[in-house]
């Protein structure tokens, strides 16, 4: 089968987009990609894939996608395109990620006169996730973006698919039972880790001092929405009972959260903070730490999956605390890899984290409990039939 896969971002960056057309293209599909390159971009060649790119200036598509609910230039560009797209591969099926691209792949699937299926790939609960993000809600830039204008238009977007796919079986059931969709209609492909991917990086044991520290690790976006102020009071008070405890954390941090991050870390010297590293680089800090955390608050948009860090703590034997967002919490209870706490109690947080802190042999019990999941079902191998199941 003929299969176009549609990505609005570059390719060659996107993990999640990267493992499933790796998945079908394995599975003897020819996969065709479009996506976008920006101007300081570098063409990469991903063997067995033919990739076409629109090229634009990085300043002007981020103008184009955030004015969407006025502005149809955004939708026009990508119509024009997906049209294009398949009619010069003669596809027999579209995949297109992300849930704002769904109108105007329909759009560009009827232009092209041929008759195809689209499957529409949701990473996140887009209408309630552009809620949290800074770009689209302070003041000016909300008048222009609109964001409260996308929680009344998901019901129109989700009806221009003839699939879907979902990261957990809660957000499958939540839009299935919400707009009275068929349940049929969606698959759950979660991010789960592609265990050979991982295998290829070495590790570093000695990529920082670890002496008789008990470490905690953080790995993600830092800002509010991801709860990181609570680990953080959380740390604060269990370090006066410990003074070896440390705190790792990778991520870049959210324009409006840096003063507040900072202000909280800049005294603590036990506190490491990185705003990026290279994937890499991932299982050799992750092998340094003790017990990794996500602290998600609970919203909407944080009961659509579980992030991919979760599954890359479990792989590497790591014990997990997690706030109690439904996912998530289900996979660490359900696995017995480690804890869940309340996403608002700071003190939760602490009972549950010192726990562990207090009880090495835990920590490895529930560490190894979640490798051996990883392993035996929430990886790659397990998962792709369900990806594999549409296109049959």
């Amino acid at each position: 089968m003929k299969i176009g896969v549609v990505v609005d971002n570059e390719f060659f960056t996107d993990i999640r987009v990267r493992t499933e057309v790796d998945i079908l293209k394995n599975a003897g599909h020819e996969v065709f990609v479009l996506h976008l390159m920006f101007e300081t971009s570098k063409k990469v060649n991903v063997e067995g894939i033919e990739t076409k790119a629109i090229s634009i200036e990085r300043k002007k598509k981020d103008f184009i996608y955030a004015t969407m609910n006025w502005n149809p230039s955004y939708e026009k560009l990508w119509s024009s395109n997906i049209t294009e797209f398949i009619n010069n591969y003669n596809l027999d099926v579209l995949h297109v990620h992300d849930l704002y691209m769904a109108k105007c792949s329909r759009k560009g699937i009827e232009k092209s006169k041929r008759n195809i299926d689209l499957t529409l790939d949701l990473h996140e609960n887009y209408p309630y996730a552009i809620q949290l993000y800074e770009w689209a809600t302070k003041f000016p830039r909300n008048l222009l973006v609109q964001p409260n204008k996308w929680l009344k238009k998901e019901r129109e977007y989700l009806k221009y698919a003839d699939k879907i796919v979902v990261l957990s079986d809660y957000f499958a059931n939540y839009l299935s039972q919400k707009f009275n969709i068929n349940r049929d209609k969606f698959v759950v492909y979660p991010n789960v880790p592609n265990i050979d991917y991982f295998a290829s990086f070495d590790i570093n044991k000695s990529i920082l001092d670890k002496g008789d520290k008990v470490t905690l690790f953080y790995f993600g976006a830092v800002a509010k929405r991801r709860g990181i102020y609570t680990m953080i009071e959380g740390y604060k008070l269990l370090k006066k009972d410990n003074d070896k405890l440390q705190l790792l954390i990778i991520g870049p941090v959210d324009k409006k959260d840096k003063a507040k991050f900072n202000s909280l870390i800049k005294s603590e010297k036990d506190i490491i903070h990185y705003e990026w590293k290279d994937m890499s680089d991932f299982p050799s800090y992750v092998y340094y730490s003790d017990i990794c955390i996500s602290p998600l608050e609970k919203n909407p948009q944080h009961e659509s999956g579980v992030a991919n860090k979760v599954y890359q703590y479990m792989l590497y034997s790591k014990p997990v605390v997690v706030s109690n967002c439904g996912p998530q919490s289900d996979l660490i209870e359900s696995t017995n890899s480690g804890l869940v706490y309340k996403h608002d109690s700071v003190k939760d947080f602490v009972s549950k984290t010192k726990l562990l802190i207090d009880n090495s042999n835990l920590r490895e019990d529930y560490g190894e409990n979640g490798r051996e999941a990883i392993y035996n079902k929430y990886n790659v191998k397990f998962f792709d039939k369900y990806l594999l199941g549409l296109y049959k």
